[in-house]
């Protein structure tokens, strides 16, 4: 059970890395796209 928290954390932030690098994916596109 000590585990457990740790890995929720880590998860986490991968969960928010993951959604960033969307982020900057979707903006070279959008800008891809309107060039």
């Amino acid at each position: 059970m000590n585990c457990t928290p740790i890995v929720r954390h880590s998860l986490t932030i991968g969960g928010a890395v993951f959604l960033w690098l969307n982020l900057q994916l979707m903006k070279k596109y959008k800008s891809f796209y309107v060039i």
